[in-house]
């Protein structure tokens, strides 16, 4: 009898407290929901990993929240819907993967996917021959694709998973010679230029030795300058498009010879005129080929005819 009574009464608060106002029924459900698993592989111990989750929304990818973990599993209860998770790679780690897409429903199975993290090592390149400052590169062949790096110093180094990686090395900005007053380097060949490297779970170095091809070349000065006539004290001359200079030695009245060292090639050279002498040889070329090459610049003063 008690519990006809109770029952009654709640009836009653109902109808009066909802029909006199609504004239609409609406009814209301929890979203169903799974399980979305992620197990991780490759992360030490107690080490903070976890993902950015982003549910797809009219096709368009909105951030839900970032979950992370501390042990090799996570697991998120998720509405049903279409779903993107993104790594959150630890420090010294790289994600075997950028992220994945995943669907949840009533007629899938909760999914249980695994992230791998690969633990990077050092990778060495270290170079010797080249003069001090010079810049050159290292092109790797990376899981991620050619990852180049380029220094001033004596070595480079990349980050890398333990595997075996293909490189090849170069100069960043060759240049074909090295002339007084410009620090341009001479142009070199290396060896180990062109190979691979195994990066054990440690560290690896590899020694790239650089040698110099290029030969001596000196363009020698003649002239009969008195000193008396007032002219320049250097004569300048310009080789491969760089300015270079020989000075006048007033106790021997004569010029000191340009040495420059050049690879194999052919160089352009020219000088300027001097008012009152004559020139030879002050504009040519000069070929370098596997050994050392000189020319001579003669000036030689002439007196003005008057007529």
């Amino acid at each position: 009898m008690d519990r006809q009574i109770k029952v009654v009464i709640i009836i009653l608060v109902v109808n009066f407290s909802i029909m006199p106002f609504v004239s609409n029924y609406y009814a209301y459900y929890l979203p169903q929901t799974h399980s979305f698993v992620l197990q991780e592989q490759g992360i030490s111990n107690e080490t903070l990993w976890g993902v950015h989750l982003y549910k797809y929304q009219n096709g368009v990818q909105q951030l839900m929240g970032t979950y992370e973990s501390f042990s090799p599993t996570l697991s998120v209860d998720l509405p049903y819907g279409y779903y993107h998770y993104a790594p959150i790679t630890p420090p010294g780690y790289i994600s075997g993967v950028s992220g994945s897409d995943f669907h949840l429903s009533s007629s899938n199975v909760a999914p249980q996917m695994t992230l791998t993290f690969l633990k990077l090592y050092t990778l060495y390149f270290n170079e010797s021959g080249l003069p001090g400052g010079s810049k050159w590169s290292v092109a790797l062949n990376s899981p991620a694709g050619i990852v180049t790096s380029q220094s001033g110093n004596s070595t480079i180094e990349f980050s890398e998973p333990a595997g075996i990686y293909g490189y090849s090395v170069s100069q960043t900005s060759p240049t074909r010679g090295s002339v007084p007053k410009y620090p341009e380097l001479p142009s070199t060949v290396y060896k180990n230029g062109f190979s691979s490297v195994v990066l054990r779970p440690s560290s690896s170095t590899v020694h790239v030795d650089f040698t110099s091809t290029a030969y001596s070349v000196t363009i020698n000065i003649s002239a009969d300058f008195q000193v008396n006539t007032g002219n320049i004290n250097g004569i300048g001359l310009q080789v491969d498009g760089r300015t270079v200079y020989s000075q006048f030695n007033f106790s021997g009245l004569s010029y000191n010879p340009i040495d420059l060292v050049l690879p194999n090639g052919t160089y352009q050279y020219s000088t300027h005129n001097v008012t009152g002498y004559s020139i030879t040889n002050g504009w040519g070329f000069i070929q370098v080929n596997g050994q050392a090459a000189n020319r001579t610049i003669f000036y030689r003063y002439h007196t003005q005819n008057l007529g």
